[in-house]
């Protein structure tokens, strides 16, 4: 320690005896690299942020039916309509393919983790004939659960999107329209008027599709409302661009936000798609060609992942394992949950 403090003095003493201007020479060094260390730290840490958003938005847009927390995967089998009641909810499953039941509820859905708790919508169904929808957030092993938000009831299970960002949940209410609340239930707030079918955040911005399918944006205060394109279905957007499957053919498209420019990325039909990690996963529905394949984001380099027997499916990615629902072989009615490894390997079924 002492011989620290006598470098630091020693230094100290030959820079004052420096000329002023290798002293003007050496302090403008000095600041630019630090300045490059700040923004090298800030962009690692931007990415990061940014990857691990890419990776909960592509869930959440396939129902969200997949997360994980550290070396746990969190299933949520009702997303196929599991023929048990008593075995519905979310499975808590290890490396090792050991499944645990930790929540039950007749329907799951936006299933995601933040910030060490896991959040979801819970639908059930009501003596009405109506659902009543909550969120519900708990420890990643069923306990301390808590209802964050409750009695939005509709007359579908569907319509349920939900995102957080910055400490704040973002929902539909039965009204079909935004509001937010504080993680911790305090808050809560109507930020929209309009009927909103389905939404998702990006950086500052809420992204929707209306009712009456109108593709806009506004900031997360609920102002600045503006109308991007139209013909837009299911999207998800990666910082100026809008990925969506058109509603004119369901090819995939992406739009530039800035330029407004159009480019088709797939010229097949697309069911769903789900982008993790700069790779485009999508599910095709051409009666000839019903598979999930992979490829960049621009659409070149397709490659076939696995075959699939129905529309009906939905894509979570977790690690290099894809999540997906698909029909029972010889039985169109009944559904399972299967993975796959990205490379097409290694097929399984889930018996949750």
């Amino acid at each position: 320690m002492k011989e620290k403090f006598k470098f630091l003095k020693d230094f100290s003493k030959k820079y004052k005896e420096l000329e002023p201007e290798k002293k003007r020479v050496i302090t403008i060094c000095s600041i630019i690299v630090i300045a490059l260390v700040i923004i090298t730290i800030v962009s690692i840490i931007i990415s990061s942020q940014a990857s691990k958003a890419d990776k909960i938005i592509g869930n959440l847009n396939n129902t969200g039916f997949v997360t994980e927390k550290g070396n746990k995967v969190y299933i949520s089998n009702t997303v196929i309509g599991a023929p048990s009641e008593e075995n519905r909810g979310i499975y808590q499953i290890d490396k090792k393919g050991n499944a645990k039941l930790v929540n039950s509820d007749q329907y799951v859905k936006s299933l995601t983790e933040y910030k060490g708790q896991l959040y979801y919508i819970a639908v059930n169904a009501q003596d009405n004939g109506n659902y009543i929808k909550q969120i519900v957030k708990m420890k990643p092993d069923g306990s301390n659960k808590k209802i964050v938000v409750d009695g939005i009831e509709n007359t579908t299970i569907d319509d349920s999107a939900m995102n957080i960002s910055d400490g704040w949940i973002y929902y539909l209410n039965s009204d079909y329209k935004i509001e937010k609340v504080k993680v911790n239930g305090e808050k809560r707030q109507q930020i929209s008027d309009e009927e909103i079918d389905y939404f998702q955040i990006d950086g500052q911005y809420i992204y929707y599709l209306t009712k009456d399918s109108e593709f806009k944006r506004m900031k997360k205060n609920g102002n600045s409302v503006e109308e991007l394109e139209k013909g837009i279905g299911t999207f998800q957007v990666i910082s100026n661009n809008v990925y969506y499957i058109s509603r004119a053919n369901d090819h995939l498209m992406r739009l530039n936000i800035k330029d407004k420019s159009d480019t088709e990325i797939v010229s097949k039909k697309v069911k769903t798609f789900n982008i993790c990690k700069g790779t485009l996963y999508y599910a095709t529905k051409e009666d000839e060609d019903k598979a999930i394949y992979k490829a960049k984001v621009d659409g070149s380099n397709e490659k076939k992942i696995v075959d699939i027997g129905s529309e009906n499916i939905y894509i979570c990615v977790v690690d290099d394992w894809i999540y997906y629902t698909d029909k029972v072989e010889d039985n169109y009615y009944e559904y399972n949950l299967y993975k796959v490894k990205i490379n097409g390997n290694d097929k399984q079924t889930l018996n949750i």
